[in-house]
């Protein structure tokens, strides 16, 4: 078959030469180079004048030392001029010593040499508080500097350090049994709160978008560890610890399905009990078509769909017919919704009063939240009850 010459192939040959990128692709790439950047996984970076200028800060307090060696104790001042917590100064002492090799325990003193070891392997990408406190307490515990998240181990050091020099735990020191636990209340309410992802390990990202390194930094300022009621407050631990002792029936320190049964003198119902223990945490919408166990009121019987249309009404979602956890904390009424399934003396209660009730405040016009009211009252009943048992 005859073909033109304009479509006979020039050559069998591959050429390696490619076709030219259209013009608007390289205005595109123009474009995009020259936006800034705006991902800092690490922090924005710091200039070396700046990290320079800080570690000289931090030799004067070595030079100013006997000996020119710090302890444990003398690393307050280093913490405030790395910009961290001062009550990080324990896992700072200890990641200085996983760095040179020494056994922490054994409280060595430590040489401005060895610590510049460890700001070495600090500044190389960790450029903000975030990071640096990461990469400090992994370090202090696992000797591994690569690690880019904390586990609840991580924060033992600067919490058992917290109970042995913060001066509103003074109190607890001569009551070791309890050390322990309060460190586990405390790691608890930290992952509950900075962990969102709910992985068990908290990033530079979680730890940026919670307010726990704020709070770190109130306890240089407040010695009443009860003033600072996220994360760190006794008070929050005295009642956690005598609700799970109430209700631990055995005091095995394990609660049962039957320990369970006795909270709020049984208001959790069967059904409730069995999903707390099947380990079970839905993260998925909650639709119309799921059944739900309906509760009654002092007026009657309740309409299960009318109580589906309340619930509605009151979270108001974005899609009519599913309520997402997003739509949950948008709405601010997340624990009425949830009393109406989980607890039914709370949904009575919620069904007859008026309205929400007197708020309770503190701090200027800060709100306290429903778990910072229930502890307070329970604080109260419990401290009342005690004082009463010693009169007797």
């Amino acid at each position: 078959m005859f073909l033109p010459s304009s479509l006979t192939p020039a050559s069998t040959t591959f050429s390696p030469l490619k076709p030219p990128f259209s013009p608007s692709r390289r205005k595109i790439e123009g474009k995009l180079s020259a936006i800034p950047r705006f991902h800092f996984p690490f922090g924005k970076t710091i200039s070396p004048i700046e990290n320079d200028a800080t570690l000289s800060e931090i030799e004067e307090i070595f030079d100013a030392s006997q000996q020119q060696v710090l302890r444990p104790r003398d690393f307050n001042e280093v913490c405030r001029k790395m910009s961290l917590p001062v009550y990080t100064k324990r896992a700072v002492y200890e990641a200085v010593c996983q760095c040179s090799s020494l056994t922490a325990e054994d409280n060595p003193d430590v040489t401005f040499n060895q610590f510049v070891t460890f700001w070495n392997e600090l500044i190389q990408k960790n450029h903000d508080e975030a990071s640096r406190f990461i990469f400090t307490l992994a370090v202090a515990k696992t000797g591994l500097p690569g690690r880019q998240y904390l586990e609840k181990e991580d924060f033992h050091s600067i919490l058992y350090d917290l109970i042995s020099t913060y001066p509103g735990l003074n109190f607890l020191i001569d009551s070791p049994l309890f050390h322990a636990r309060y460190v586990e209340a405390v790691i608890v309410r930290i992952f509950w709160n900075v962990n969102r992802s709910w992985s068990g390990r908290i990033t530079a990202h979680e730890l940026r978008k919670s307010n726990f390194l704020q709070t770190m930094h109130l306890l240089e300022e407040i010695d009443d560890i009860n003033k600072i009621t996220d994360y760190f407050s006794y008070e929050h631990f005295y009642v956690i610890y005598c609700k799970f002792w109430e209700i631990d029936f055995d005091h095995d320190m394990i609660i049962s399905r039957e320990d369970m049964k006795n909270h709020c003198d049984g208001a959790l119902t069967n059904m409730i009990i069995d999903r707390i223990f099947s380990n079970a945490v839905n993260r998925y919408p909650l639709t119309k078509k799921q059944p739900i166990a309906s509760s009654s009121t002092r007026r009657g019987p309740v309409q299960f769909s009318n109580v589906v249309n309340q619930l509605y009404d009151l979270v108001s979602p974005e899609d009519p017919k599913t309520i997402t956890l997003r739509d949950l904390k948008r709405c601010g009424l997340a624990h009425r919704f949830f009393n109406t399934f989980v607890n039914y003396l709370k949904y009575l209660e919620q069904e007859s009063a008026d309205g929400e009730g007197a708020t309770i405040k503190m701090n200027g016009d800060k709100e306290l939240s429903d778990w910072e009211k229930f502890c307070a009252v329970e604080y109260e009943i419990l401290f009342t009850e005690d004082e009463e048992n010693h009169d007797t």
